[in-house]
């Protein structure tokens, strides 16, 4: 693991961004960080799984804010409280899994990838055989809000899996988001190439693998 953060403010971020503690405009600029720092990427893959399944659960997140409340200094300062977040979520953990797979409907999350560049594939893992959809998170440096770029999910033999050739919804720090069937996925190696429409050379390219 790297041992020091690039940014020691945005860093502080991490577990409340975990939990979703974070307004709209705080968990844009902590996952543009996360993109930059190897550290608190390596620290959020730590516990992604499990944080993922605690971020959908209603009743685990009222729980922990109710052992942890955190507002608007507390998350940027103190670490035990943070640290008691963590030791809450290893006590429901159980049952935050059953509660959240109880509930996942077809728009509902059942995994998340985070896709960061020049990472290789070992690094971005998508569980095949959980159920549901996998919402796949990535960035376009230089991406313009609103336009249209051509997404596609290619596998290790060429095909396209998935496509999408009017992809608008880049927001201003060139973040996106796309949601993947995982009963479509095979285990393997993946490419999600950003082009636009009319050119076929891709803008940027991500590798993630299925297991």
């Amino acid at each position: 693991m790297t041992k020091a953060c690039t940014n020691t403010e945005l860093g502080k971020l991490l577990h409340a961004w975990e939990l979703g503690f974070l307004d709209e405009k705080e968990s844009e600029e902590f996952e543009v960080h996360l993109l930059d720092c190897n550290y608190c990427n390596d620290k959020a893959l730590e516990l992604r799984d499990e944080m993922v399944l605690m971020r959908r659960s209603d009743e685990a997140r009222d729980t922990i804010h109710d052992i942890c409340p955190i507002d608007s200094d507390k998350k940027k300062t103190s670490n035990l409280f943070r640290l008691a977040a963590i030791a809450a979520t290893v006590v429901i953990m159980i049952l935050a899994i059953y509660s959240f797979l109880s509930r996942s409907g077809a728009q509902r999350a059942s995994q998340e990838l985070r896709l960061y560049p020049m990472r290789s594939s070992s690094t971005n893992v998508i569980k095949a055989e959980f159920p549901g959809n996998v919402r796949i998170k990535f960035v376009l440096g230089g991406a313009v809000a609103g336009r249209t770029y051509k997404l596609s999910v290619i596998d290790d033999h060429g095909e396209t899996l998935w496509t999408n050739p009017q992809f608008a919804d880049f927001n201003s720090s060139g973040l996106g988001e796309i949601y993947l069937p995982t009963d479509s996925l095979k285990v393997g190696v993946y490419t999600l190439e950003i082009a636009f429409p009319d050119r076929p050379a891709p803008l940027q390219i991500y590798h993630f693998r299925a297991e």
